[in-house]
C-alpha cells in the first residue's frame, strides 16, 4: 500500500496504524464496521493519547468529505451467485486505471456495447464514474488517520437522488421529433429519432426543451417534471451557472453511490468515539433540483423544504478556526461547495476566507474541466489580496495541522 502513502510527513500511533491498513485493504468492499469495537478502541485511544473532548479543543478543525464514495471510480459492480464481488471496468473510459493485487481476480474488463448485452441484474449500481477517486480516497485516509485525534468535528455531504426524478437524469426528457443533439464527452452532434431519449451527457439547455405554446420546436420533451423545466433551464443560463448536461441514473437514494464509502464512514465513527463529537451529516438532492455545492440547490423552488439554501449550513466557518475540504469531484461538487462558502463568508467576513482549506492531491477533476477547475480556484485563492481560500496538498496541509496544534507525540 506504500504507493498510496502521500508522504513520510506524519508518524501515526500505531493503533491507528492498524486502522489505516485493515480500512485500505477493505476499499471497495462493502465492508460494514463493528461500531463496539471501534467505541472501545475511540475510548483507549483518548485514555493513552490524553485527549480532552472536541468541545474544549482551542484551534477548532472542521474536516469537510463532499460526497466521498471511491465506488465512483467503478459504475458497476456486480455479485456473482456464490455471493463474490467483480468490478466491472470499461475499456475506453477507464483506460489506464491500476488495479490493487488483490482485487485483480475480481476484476473484469468490458467494452461498454458488451456489457449492454449482458442481463447484470445483480449490479449493485448507484454510481457516478470519477476516475482517480480510489486513489483520492487512499491518499485521504492516510492523511485523516494521521490527524484524526486533532480534529475537532468532521463533516460529510451524501450526494442522494430522488428515486423517480431528478433533473440531470438521461430518462427524463424524450426527443419531440427527429433532430440531432451534443454529446459533449464525445464533443460531437448525433442523430436522434422522434420518442428516443437523449444518450448521457448530452447537452441540453432552455431552447431544446419542448413547450407547446413557448417553444413548439425544441427537441427534448420531459417525461415528468416537478417544476417548469423551462424556466428552470432558463434561470441556470442567466445566472451563468455551468450548462445542464444529461447523466446516466447516479446515486439514487439509499442506493451504494448515494451514501459514504464504509472505510470513510468508519474514520469518523473512530473519531467520533476517540473525541465525543458527533459527525454533521449534509443530504444534497432529497429533491427534483441539482445540488453540485453542499449548501445551495441550481435554481431555489419556492414552496419545495428541500430546494432552499442552507444557511446553517454556511454559517458552520464561524465555529471553527480551520476547514480541510476535498471530496468527489474536485471540478463539480468539490469545487462549488466551496464557491458557496466564500460567496457567503466574502460579503460577511472576507477575512476569515483564510480558514478554508482545499486538498489539491485529494480530489480528482472530471475530464475536460482541468483548465476551468483551476482558473476558479486560483481566483478564489486570490481574493482579498491574496489572503483567501489556501490550495494545499495533505502533505502541507498536515503540517499547517501542527503549526496550529498542539500534537501528541
Amino acid at each position: 500500500m506504500t504507493q498510496f502513502n502521500p508522504g513520510n510527513y506524519a508518524t501515526m500511533h500505531p493503533m491507528l496504524e492498524e486502522h489505516h491498513r485493515r480500512a485500505t485493504n477493505f476499499i471497495c468492499r462493502p465492508y460494514y464496521p463493528n461500531q463496539e469495537r471501534l467505541y472501545w478502541k475511540g475510548q483507549e485511544l483518548r485514555s493513552e493519547l490524553g485527549l480532552k473532548k472536541a468541545a474544549k479543543d482551542e484551534f477548532k478543525i472542521l474536516r469537510l468529505r463532499v460526497d466521498p464514495n471511491p465506488d465512483f471510480t467503478w459504475p458497476f459492480t456486480i455479485v456473482d451467485d456464490d455471493g463474490q464481488l467483480r468490478y466491472i471496468f470499461l475499456n475506453g473510459i477507464h483506460d489506464g486505471t491500476q488495479v490493487l493485487p488483490h482485487m485483480e481476480s475480481a476484476v473484469t474488463w468490458m467494452n461498454i456495447g458488451d456489457f449492454d448485452r449482458y442481463d447484470f441484474h445483480q449490479v449493485v449500481g448507484g454510481r457516478l464514474s470519477v476516475g482517480g477517486s480510489w486513489f483520492d480516497t487512499a491518499r485521504g485516509l492516510y492523511f485523516d488517520y494521521a490527524i484524526m485525534p486533532y480534529v475537532t468535528a468532521n463533516a460529510v455531504s451524501c450526494d442522494t437522488h430522488t428515486v423517480l426524478d431528478s433533473s440531470f437524469d438521461w430518462a427524463r426528457f424524450v426527443a419531440r421529433r427527429d433532430g440531432t443533439a451534443l454529446n459533449v464527452v464525445t464533443g460531437q452532434e448525433y442523430p436522434v429519432e422522434r420518442g428516443q431519449h437523449p444518450q448521457p451527457f448530452t447537452l441540453i439547455l432552455e431552447e431544446h426543451t419542448w413547450d407547446p405554446e413557448a417553444n413548439p420546436d425544441g427537441l427534448w420533451r420531459p417525461v415528468r417534471k416537478h417544476h417548469d423545466t423551462r424556466n428552470y433551464l432558463g434561470e441556470l443560463e442567466a445566472d451563468g451557472q455551468m450548462a445542464h448536461v444529461l447523466w446516466e441514473k447516479h446515486n439514487t437514494r439509499l442506493t451504494h453511490g448515494a451514501g459514504v464509502d464504509q472505510v470513510a464512514y468508519e474514520n469518523m465513527l473512530l473519531h467520533a468515539y476517540t473525541r465525543d463529537m458527533e459527525p454533521l451529516i449534509f443530504y444534497k438532492g432529497l429533491t427534483d433540483p441539482e445540488f453540485f455545492g453542499i449548501y445551495k440547490p441550481q435554481v431555489v423552488i419556492q414552496g419545495d423544504p428541500y430546494a432552499q439554501v442552507n444557511l446553517a449550513g454556511l454559517q458552520l466557518y464561524q465555529e471553527f478556526d480551520l476547514i480541510i475540504i476535498d471530496g468527489e469531484a474536485l471540478s463539480h461538487c468539490v469545487l462549488n461547495t466551496v464557491k458557496q462558502l466564500v460567496e457567503f463568508a466574502e460579503e460577511r467576513d472576507p477575512d476569515q476566507l483564510t480558514k478554508l482549506v482545499v486538498i489539491t492531491d485529494g480530489s480528482s477533476v472530471i475530464p475536460g474541466f482541468e483548465d476551468a477547475t483551476q482558473t476558479e480556484l486560483q481566483a478564489m485563492a486570490a481574493k482579498n489580496g491574496g489572503d483567501s481560500v489556501k490550495l494545499l496538498t495533505y502533505e502541507e496541509a498536515y503540517y499547517l495541522v501542527r503549526q496550529n496544534v498542539q500534537m501528541v507525540t
